[in-house]
């Protein structure tokens, strides 16, 4: 499980806008915090809406990808990950993807592979960050 500290804080600022003391505690919200039950019904009937989403199948694996990719140049999943985005990005006139290893964060077994999954194996969000126009000679 992943732990999460907030931090409940007072800030105290004096009438000329200046601010005067802060005092606050971190609180750490693991699995041992209770659930509130409000909420939990609350992200319950959230969740609904993204399910359906989620759980649309959009590819097939004919066998599993794993996703310890560090310290290695062969990386099927890595480079599964790029050929995609190479191909969405193909009209934009990329010759070439690249990713960052240490954000592919899951593997997949065989079977489907539903959106739910590529938000689990990819869940930062990643973009197209810089399209570059270059030769061999310049580089």
């Amino acid at each position: 499980s992943i732990g999460l500290n907030i931090l409940n804080s007072t800030w105290v600022g004096n009438d000329n806008e200046e601010l005067v003391s802060v005092q606050g505690d971190p609180i750490l919200l693991d699995q041992t915090v209770p659930k509130h039950n409000e909420t939990a019904v609350k992200v319950a009937t959230w969740r609904r809406a993204f399910d359906g989403i989620g759980n649309e199948i959009i590819g097939q694996a004919t066998s599993p990808f794993g996703f310890d990719c560090k310290g290695t140049n062969v990386c099927p999943l890595a480079e599964l990950i790029t050929d995609a985005m190479l191909e969405a990005h193909k009209a934009l006139g990329a010759d070439l993807a690249m990713t960052n290893s240490g954000g592919i964060r899951a593997g997949f077994p065989s079977g489907n592979l539903t959106y739910q999954d590529a938000a689990t194996i990819l869940p930062f969000g990643d973009a197209l960050v810089r399209r570059l126009e270059t030769t061999l000679a310049q580089s």
